[in-house]
Parts: C-alpha cells; sequence; structure tokens
C-alpha cells in the first residue's frame, strides 16, 4: 500500500513530546490494545500542534465511529517515494488507462467534447489517492502547493501540442506519456515539501456481530434488554413502527456490533434496509407497543437477531466493506 516503515510502539518513544503524541494518538483510535494500533512514519519534523490536529480531523471524519470500533491511525510521510513506485509499477498503466477512460466516457456522456490536457490531468489526480503515493487532492494545502505549481512545471516544459485539447488519435498513448511526465514532477514537488496525511481505514466484515451471537454468557440478550429498557424510557419511541424500533435497537447495539449507527455509511445503509425488507419488519404491526405486552418484546428481539444474522449473510457473500479517511496534517 504504502512505503515499509518501523511499526512503533510505546517503548521507541524517547521524549516526553512523542509520548504525549503517541498517547493522544491512541486516545482519539479509542481503547482497544495498544497492539492494534498502528502508527506509521512519524515525522519528527511535525509539531506536536500539529499532530493535535488530528483529533479535529477524526472528529470531522469518522469521530462517530470512536468507542464503537478499533480502528489504526496511520501517520504517512508523503515524500513522492510511493507515487514514484506506483509510476514505476506494472500496474500503473492499465490502472491510468482505466482512470482515463472513465474520464472519457464521462466527457462524451456530459457533451464535453473536447477536454484539454489540463482537464485530464486535474480528473486523474483526484482519482489518486494515498494507496498510490498522492495525498488527497481535495485538501487546499496540497492543491495550491502540490498540485497547480506540478501543473504550471509541466507546461512550462512541453511543447505547443501538448498544451490543448488532447488528440483523437493515439490518445490513450499520448495521455499515458504526458502523465508520466506530470507524475515525475508531482514527485519532486512531494520531495522538495512533503505532505504528513493521517490515514484511517476501518472494515465491517461481520466478525463482532458473530462474537456477539456466539457469546456463552449471552451477551446479545442483555444487551437486547438494555436497548428496550433505553427505548420504553421514551413514551415518542413505543409508539413508533417496528421498523424504527429496530433501527433504534441497531444504533444501541452499535458498540458491540462494531456496526456504525444507521445512516452514517451509506454501503451499510443499504444491507440493512435490504435485510429489514427480508424479514419483513415493514409488514409487522405499526405499533408494537412495546411497554404493554411481553410477548412482542420477544418478537422484536427475535427480528433483531434475524437482522443481525441476515447482516452477516449479505457481508460474507459480498466483500466486506471498507471506509477510509484523509486528512492533511498542516504543520
Amino acid at each position: 500500500m504504502v512505503a515499509a516503515a518501523d511499526t512503533q510502539t510505546m517503548q521507541d518513544y524517547s521524549s516526553k513530546e512523542d509520548e504525549e503524541v503517541f498517547m493522544m494518538l491512541k486516545k482519539k483510535a479509542g481503547d482497544g490494545d495498544i497492539d492494534q494500533h498502528v502508527f506509521k512514519e512519524i515525522s519528527r519534523t511535525v509539531s506536536l500542534d500539529a499532530v493535535r490536529q488530528l483529533g479535529v480531523a477524526l472528529d470531522d471524519n469518522i469521530g462517530y465511529l470512536n468507542g464503537r470500533v478499533d480502528f489504526p491511525i496511520l501517520i504517512l510521510r508523503m515524500d513522492g517515494e510511493d507515487l514514484l513506485d506506483f509510476i514505476k509499477d506494472p500496474s500503473y498503466e492499465s490502472k491510468m488507462m482505466t482512470i482515463f477512460s472513465n474520464i472519457s466516457i464521462r466527457r462524451q456522456f456530459n457533451g464535453n467534447e473536447d477536454l484539454s490536457v489540463k482537464d485530464y490531468f486535474m480528473e486523474a489526480v483526484k482519482q489518486l489517492t494515498v494507496d498510490h503515493g498522492m495525498p488527497p487532492s481535495s485538501d487546499a494545502f496540497v492543491m495550491n502547493n502540490i498540485i497547480q505549481p506540478s501543473l504550471e512545471a509541466y507546461f512550462k516544459n512541453v511543447s505547443g501540442d501538448s498544451r490543448g485539447c488532447v488528440p483523437d488519435d493515439n490518445m490513450t498513448t499520448f495521455l499515458l506519456e504526458e502523465f508520466e511526465k506530470f507524475g515525475h514532477i508531482l514527485v519532486q514537488h512531494l520531495k522538495e515539501e512533503p505532505i504528513i496525511v493521517a490515514h484511517t481505514q476501518i472494515t465491517f466484515d461481520g466478525s463482532k456481530i458473530k462474537k456477539l451471537l456466539t457469546n456463552k454468557s449471552n451477551l446479545l440478550e442483555k444487551a437486547l434488554d438494555m436497548a428496550v429498557i433505553e427505548i420504553q424510557r421514551d413514551p415518542k419511541s413505543v409508539l413508533l413502527p417496528c421498523k424504527e424500533i429496530l433501527l433504534l435497537m441497531f444504533d444501541h447495539l452499535g458498540p458491540l456490533t462494531g456496526l456504525p449507527p444507521y445512516e452514517a455509511i451509506h454501503q451499510i445503509d443499504r444491507i440493512v434496509d435490504k435485510v429489514l425488507m427480508k424479514i419483513k419488519a415493514e409488514n409487522e404491526e405499526q405499533n408494537m407497543k412495546i411497554m404493554e405486552n411481553e410477548d412482542k418484546v420477544k418478537h422484536l428481539k427475535m427480528l433483531m437477531r434475524m437482522l443481525l444474522e441476515h447482516i452477516i449473510l449479505e457481508l460474507e457473500a459480498n466483500k466486506p466493506i471498507s471506509v477510509s479517511s484523509n486528512s492533511v496534517i498542516h504543520t
């Protein structure tokens, strides 16, 4: 993915400032074991104040998951080496061909017959990620200090034919060759001004749900009872349709299932909605009145178990869902 770097643990830190950085990142990552969190390529040129900004970055991006799942925080020093590796990699050509092909298809669909070289480059660089060694182009600092200067430098060094529209004949070959030149300029700018990125990636594979369902201490039943009690405390909640009550319970169980709240991640929402239709939650009584009938409470908990079991099946039938976030740490 990214350039190899040493995994650092508490013993590796020699100064109080390093230790404070480490503990701060660990706190933001959650309360899991220290071995679950990888702190990669922490630059000694980054100030403590800059690292403190990571707290804001996480709160803005995936802070709603704090306490629900243990996720790694990777501090990446993007200095062009990974981007250069990508350019030299045998997969570079096929990857960029796919990107340029998609740009061309969108161009035709939108009626933009003539995209300039700059248009293609700008669209292409937006599709490169930290996996390719490219810091997020959505960050204003990256755009103003890395991408735009690289474009200016590229156009200063190319012939007139490469400045305007992309030629129709041999378009792919032209774009591949010219973008490689542009890529080397990006590499140089990153070498001169490395970008520090806080990278997080969370994968939802249903493993926590499995542990919950197979827990010998019947943890799920206890958690469901607590969720029902919480719902019963709100007179408005108990009058909701069955589907809405199930979604409330789903959110209550979040810290145990490792799943985000409903409406937090659309990929998870799609699975939940599909499963709710499968278990016919919409066809249940419109008003469960769970405070009035113990049998309805049991039925509700049974539906919740079915919901969790079917979510596991959906995640296993398809690829696990991964969500990532990249935030530039400004020094």
